[in-house]
């Protein structure tokens, strides 16, 4: 379906009647139905969107929400946060930026500050997207830390430098 102009289109109807052809001219004022972004199949959390499972939807416009995809660019390389379900309107909520740290991934934990750098190991107890804070359990001795989120597998820390006080 191409695409049209909101405004005043006139249609001429012909048709048979037993007195003989009835012509008939009317003028229909068109409004196009906003667009939406619709799963194009059902889309499982955790799943990276492409721009495959993306197809465009016309909607009525009393049923369109601000919360509402209209734009491809936004979704697509994104992870579903939530299942979507095939042809329903996809959401900015139902989807974010990809998880590098699941809830219960062994990580690395690197600790920088005043030039030193230190590396640990330690069990994810949240999970996070780049540059997002997640609390994390090192595994030897047994502390709980916050550290952001740099990369799959990885958390930093990073600390201000000591200060000498004169």
């Amino acid at each position: 379906i191409d695409p049209f102009a909101s405004g005043l289109c006139r249609f001429l109807m012909e048709w048979r009647s037993l007195e003989g052809i009835v012509q008939s001219e009317f003028s229909v004022k068109l409004h196009p139905h906003p667009r939406v972004l619709v799963a194009s199949r059902s889309l499982p959390r955790g799943h990276r969107i492409m721009r495959g499972d993306l197809t465009e939807k016309p909607i009525r416009e009393e049923d369109f929400q601000d919360g509402f995809v209209i734009d491809p660019d936004q979704a697509i390389g994104k992870e579903v946060r939530a299942s979507v379900r095939i042809g329903k309107p996809i959401r900015h909520s139902d989807f974010g930026s990809p998880m590098l740290v699941e809830r219960g991934d062994l990580i690395e934990v690197r600790v920088v500050g005043g030039g030193v750098t230190v590396t640990t190991n330690a069990k994810s107890l949240g999970s996070g997207a780049a540059a997002e804070l997640v609390e994390v359990e090192t595994l030897t001795p047994r502390k709980r830390l916050i550290a952001r989120v740099v990369q799959p597998g990885l958390v930093e820390i990073v600390t201000r430098a000591p200060q000498v006080k004169p």
